[in-house]
Order: structure tokens, then C-alpha cells, then sequence
């Protein structure tokens, strides 16, 4: 019987495999700066995924910093210079990295400062945890019943409070002006998905929900102005703004959505219905589609004040030739309801809960003997 002793003295027992053998039992990337000597260790799974070798071990800054994205480097190294001069005891940032297939993934990454008698630093210990992700939810076409679009909902994992809801991470995110980088992130991410479905149908589109904020520091504008959005044509891209941020802000939004939708973008109105007096204002609106809040779909009935407000406002929106797209479709009494209203779309959990892209692949694209 091989003793423990033996088992790590025969297995050449490191830094490197003592993280290894860590990661088994995370999706997170481990690592350990060695801050005196200026070596850095991480585990096996970040050589997999990241345009990295083994180099990093003697030169982090440059071969870590190569796989970040440019606008998130130079706090990244503000961060390590505190550390290397002991006023920092301690890592905690959120930044973007590029993985091998060139996408991007937000990161947090960790650590926790040793320090000597003297208070310099020896090394720091920690992980990175890929904390930002993006799901999509199937909408369907009510004509044919086949997946015609999704929307993109980005989902925050925190490594110390688990799945983050929106209703708290998008507030958070908008306070501290973050939501113009993530958003820009969450658009790509959508824009090169939404080019990869393409390849099994041209026409599909991708809805993606935009912040006021980046409408307010004219973010957005300027970024499809003048940056250059994956290939995908403007046209399969849907920009979605809640109505309550719209109405309020009418004269302003609309210039900034009328500049959109003349270069070819799609518009929605999310949330119909939950914000102000907007039937007065839906003619005015530069958009193509409205959403109708799923509180006007819970437990729907003919002849309910919920129906005869969908039934209107399907009607309205046909007459001045806007798509309506009814959100949160749970139950199949729901449905047979809201068809009797003819809409053109409908989101929900009926038809699909938002999952990863490899598994909405999976689900709406491949082939019968594939599935």
C-alpha cells in the first residue's frame, strides 16, 4: 500500500499540483503569486481555456495582461502594485478576459495577501471565477410556432452569494456606471451569437436589453457609430428599453432611437403596460415591437380586464403596424388565452427557460437524430 508520503514524494508534489488537484473540485481557476521570488502558479484548467503557457509562471504581468481586455488593464495593474508594495493586504476586482475561441467572460478574481514579521508581502493565494454569463430564452412566432429570435439575459454568479438576480445586480451595476462596459459586452456576446444561429436561420434575430444610463452618456449611440459589431447585419439586432425609463424620457429617447432605428436596429418597448399613461405616447414611439409585462398574463381569462387590455392593445399596435410580443407565458391555459388576442410573438417559460448557448443550440437548432 502506496502511504501519502510516498503518493506525494512519487507525484513530484508542487504548487502546480496541489492547485490541480484543488481545481477538481471547481470550475474557478486557482493560483498563487509567489510575490518575493516573482513566480506565479495556476492551475492546469486556465492553460485549457486561456491563450497562456507556462511563461506566465515567470512573467504574470505580461502573459495574464495579454488575455485582458485593454480597457481593464491598467487597474488591474494599479491593483498589483499596491500589493507588491504592501499597502494591500488583499485582491477583489471584476475585469474581462479572452478565452482560447476569442470569447469574452467577466471575471472575478480573489486573493488573500501572507505577509512576514516586517509586513512585506510573501505571496498571495486565491481564485478566478468566471462570474458573468449570458442565457437566452426562445421567442416564438405565433403563425408557425418555430423559434424565431431570442433574448439575451445576462446572470451574475458570485462566488460568495451564489446566482445573483438582476433585480439587484443591474441597479448596482448602473450606480457605479459599470453597466456601459458590461453592456457593451452583454451586446457583442449577443451580436456574435446571434451570427453563429444564423447559419441555421438567416432571419433569426437577438434581443438585447439596454440601460438608460448608456442611452443618458450617449455610450450606446456612439459605440454602434463607431465600433465595429460583429458582421451581423443591424437588422437581426433588437434594442430593448423598459417602458418606464422611456416614457419619462420621451423627447430625448426618442432622437436617440430614432438615430438607431436609422441605422437599421430593431426597437423594443419591454415591460408594456407596468409604467405610465403610454397609450397617448405609442404612436410617437420609434419602435418596432412591444412587450407586453408578464403581470398582465398570471392566470389570464377571456373577458378579464387583462385580456380586454391585451386584445386592445394588439389591436392598437396592428393598426399603426408594430409587432407585440407577449412575455412570461407559463401555462398552457395562458397560452390558448393570449392566441385568442393574436399576437405576433410569445416569451416563457412554456416554450423555454433561458439556457446557456450550447444548450439553446442544442434544444432549437440540431436535428432530430442529434437531439
Amino acid at each position: 500500500e502506496v502511504g501519502m508520503p510516498n503518493l506525494i514524494k512519487e507525484a513530484k508534489f508542487s504548487v502546480g499540483v496541489f492547485l490541480d488537484l484543488l481545481s477538481e473540485t471547481t470550475d474557478d481557476y486557482l493560483y498563487m503569486w509567489d510575490i518575493q521570488n516573482g513566480t506565479f502558479y495556476v492551475s492546469e484548467n486556465a492553460y485549457d481555456d486561456f491563450d497562456i503557457d507556462r511563461s506566465i509562471e515567470d512573467d504574470v504581468i505580461t502573459i495574464w495582461g495579454s488575455v485582458m481586455v485593454a480597457e481593464d488593464l491598467k487597474l488591474w495593474l494599479e491593483d498589483l502594485q499596491l500589493i507588491q508594495d504592501g499597502v494591500k493586504d488583499y485582491h477583489d476586482m471584476e475585469y474581462r478576459v479572452y478565452r482560447k475561441t476569442g470569447q469574452i467572460i467577466w471575471v472575478s478574481c480573489r486573493g488573500k495577501v501572507k505577509t512576514d514579521e516586517q509586513n512585506r508581502p510573501l505571496f498571495m493565494i486565491g481564485r478566478i471565477s468566471n462570474i458573468g454569463k449570458q442565457n437566452y430564452q426562445p421567442q416564438i412566432d405565433t403563425s408557425t410556432r418555430k423559434v424565431i429570435g431570442a433574448e439575451a439575459l445576462l446572470r451574475w454568479h458570485s462566488p460568495k452569494h451564489g446566482e445573483v438576480s438582476p433585480i439587484e445586480f443591474i441597479p448596482f451595476l448602473e450606480e457605479n456606471h459599470l453597466i456601459i462596459q458590461v453592456g457593451k459586452w452583454v451586446l457583442e456576446e449577443g451580436a456574435k451569437q446571434c451570427l453563429e444561429w444564423q447559419k441555421y436561420d438567416p432571419d433569426f434575430t437577438m434581443s438585447i436589453n439596454v440601460s438608460y444610463v448608456q442611452l443618458k452618456e450617449n455610450a450606446l449611440l456612439e459605440y454602434l457609430k463607431n465600433e465595429h459589431i460583429p458582421k451581423v447585419s443591424a437588422k437581426n439586432l433588437i434594442l430593448e428599453l423598459t417602458e418606464s425609463c422611456w416614457v419619462p424620457n420621451l423627447h430625448f429617447l426618442n432622437q436617440e432611437f430614432k438615430d438607431m432605428h436609422e441605422m437599421g436596429y430593431g426597437i423594443a418597448i419591454d415591460d408594456f403596460g407596468t409604467g405610465y399613461s403610454s397609450l397617448s405616447h405609442l404612436k410617437e414611439l420609434p419602435a418596432n415591437v412591444i412587450k407586453i409585462d408578464r403581470s398582465f398574463i398570471k392566470g389570464l381569462s377571456k373577458g378579464s380586464y387583462e385580456y380586454i387590455f391585451l386584445e386592445y392593445i394588439v389591436k392598437l399596435a396592428h393598426i399603426i403596424h408594430l409587432k407585440v410580443c407577449v412575455e412570461g407565458v407559463e401555462t398552457k391555459e395562458e397560452f390558448d388565452t393570449v392566441m385568442q388576442a393574436s399576437p405576433d410573438y410569445i416569451q416563457g417559460y412554456l416554450f423555454g427557460r433561458p439556457v446557456c448557448a450550447r444548450e439553446f443550440e442544442s434544444l432549437y437548432f440540431a436535428s432530430p437524430k442529434e437531439r
